[in-house]
């Protein structure tokens, strides 16, 4: 499914630009509890939530909620099999987009979320990271819990949400740009692992 959907995505579906915009696959968030599956990083950060034929919807109420807090858009990629029980299942701000033999449909626009989680957005942010930004020099002082502490009492959502995109499109954007430089006229399984990077875990 995520070779249709970057194939998609490259092609502008829902507004994606292959100039300006990044894409990342299983970002880690929410403490390294979760792992999104897609991630687009424009404007504003868009989260894909993927549910195949084979995937069950348990955990999904509580994926979305910790998605919401550190995402402004968030929409979810479904099998036919899932569209009755989405609808009753996810908030009307949760776009939902339709994967059927190979074609997506965009059958909800996801909507923006302006009032992110702080604390979401600082676990993005190692214990060196932190320090830089808040020009902490006796590092060995404090623990990543204390410095994330601080900078949710000094710094703005704003600031910190800047900090996030800084650090994800450096990243990614140059990972895109080389999955276009690489692909022939169709992405291939094999393709995706250029996305993928290096899987960080956050401590």
């Amino acid at each position: 499914m995520k070779t249709y959907i970057i194939q998609w995505l490259f092609e502008g579906g829902i507004g994606f630009d292959k100039k300006q915009d990044a894409i990342g696959l299983e970002v880690r968030f929410s403490q390294n509890r979760r792992l999104a599956d897609m991630l687009i990083i424009s404007e504003k950060f868009h989260s894909l939530e993927i549910k195949g034929e084979r995937d069950n919807l348990t955990k999904l109420s509580a994926q979305i909620d910790d998605y919401q807090k550190t995402f402004e858009m968030v929409s979810v990629v479904i099998a036919p099999k899932h569209l009755r029980e989405i609808r009753n299942l996810l908030p009307t701000r949760i776009g939902i987009i339709l994967f059927n033999n190979g074609i997506l449909t965009l059958l909800r626009k996801a909507k923006t979320k302006k009032r992110l989680d702080r604390n979401s957005l600082l676990m993005f942010f190692n214990k060196y990271e932190l320090s830089k930004m808040l020009q902490v020099k006796k590092l060995r002082n404090y623990s990543t819990d204390e410095l994330r502490f601080i900078a949710k009492a000094n710094l703005s959502l704003n600031q910190i949400h800047q900090a996030v995109f800084n650090k994800l499109y450096m990243k990614y954007k140059r990972l895109t740009t080389l999955l276009q430089q690489d692909i022939g006229s169709n992405i291939l399984k094999d393709d995706l692992q250029t996305l993928y990077g290096q899987i960080e875990e956050i401590k």
